[in-house]
Order: C-alpha cells, then structure tokens, then sequence
C-alpha cells in the first residue's frame, strides 16, 4: 500500500500529471467520437455485416466499439497496426531497411517510426474510402459510378467511331472522326 504522502509526491512530480491529464483527455475524445456516426453511410448495411457474428465483430473490438457503429473513430489503431506489420516485413526483405534499423541507431529507428506514420496515413486513407464505398456511402457510390460510366461511354464511342465499317449492302463507309456521322449510311 502506498503512503498518502509518496502519492501526492508523485502526483507533483514533474511530466506525470500532465502525462496522465493527456491520457485521459485522449481517451474522453475517443469515447466522445465513437458515439458520433459518419453522415451518408447507411446503417441499416452496417448491422447487417455485424448481426451475422464473423470477424467484423472480432475487428471491432479493436476499434472500442466505433466499427460497429461506423463512427467517425470507426478505424481505431487498425491502419497503425497495419503499417507496423508492414514495415517490420519489408525490414527483413529489403536490406537498406534492415541495415538503418540495425546499425542506425536512435536515427535509424526515428526514421522507420516516421516512414510507419506516413504509411499509416496512406492506410488509413485507402481503408477509409473502402469502408465508406463498401458500407453504403451514397455520395461515393454515386461519384464513382458516374466516373465509371464517363470512362466506359468515352471507350466505347471511340470504338464504334475507330472500328472497321461491317460489310453490308450498303457500300464502304468513311470511318474518321469528323465525317463518322455526316457519312454513316441509313440502310
């Protein structure tokens, strides 16, 4: 058991107690997030995927209950974990890495931890997107359809303008861009 004075003591030690009010502000934040749902995602998509009891419930116990309720805190520490078990793998694959984290010291370490925040933020980024495409965003959905739907209309006229003219009754066909249209026979 502690003494009520050493605790008090420790209370007053210098960095712990602005530590520790750190720590708590930070999981006051994160708890107030969890309970903030992202706007367009259809929740009714969301409960589906975790009524069914699969690995999505496992995953969300990472996330302290946000994936479930698809908050705006939905992704936890999983982008961070990622990235660490990516980097740690592509230490023993690439040399250069392995050599910065063994013989570059406290430099060497700093620089891998900066390259895993950045992957982070590339993870992140790309799981976000994918969980809100994935879970009913209907402002992603309906850009990307539409972005698809450009690019497969822009394929498909230049075939039908660049394609050999089918042999018909009708005779030969000019097949250029500017005279496709004003030449097209109406057999």
């Amino acid at each position: 058991m502690m003494r009520p004075d050493a605790a008090l003591e420790l209370w007053k030690a210098s960095g712990i107690k602005q530590k520790l009010l750190f720590t708590l502000f930070v999981m006051f934040l994160f708890r107030l997030g969890v309970h903030i749902p992202l706007g367009g995602i259809d929740l009714s998509v969301v409960e589906r995927l975790f009524s069914s009891g699969n690995l999505l419930n496992f995953i969300d116990l990472f996330s302290g209950g946000a994936l479930a309720k698809f908050s705006i805190f939905a992704m936890g520490i999983i982008p961070y974990i990622n990235a660490s078990i990516i980097m740690q793998l592509m230490g023993s694959v690439i040399p250069k890495l392995e050599e910065l984290r063994k013989e570059g010291g406290e430099a060497g370490r700093r620089q891998i931890a900066q390259w895993t925040r950045y992957l982070t933020i590339a993870l992140g980024t790309v799981q976000g997107g994918g969980m809100a495409v994935g879970c009913g965003a209907p402002g992603l959905r309906w850009a990307i359809r539409r972005r698809m739907a450009r690019r497969s209309s822009f394929w498909s006229a230049r075939r039908r303008l660049w394609s050999p003219a089918p042999s018909s009754s009708c005779g030969s066909v000019s097949r250029s861009p500017s005279t496709a249209s004003a030449t097209a026979p109406h057999c």
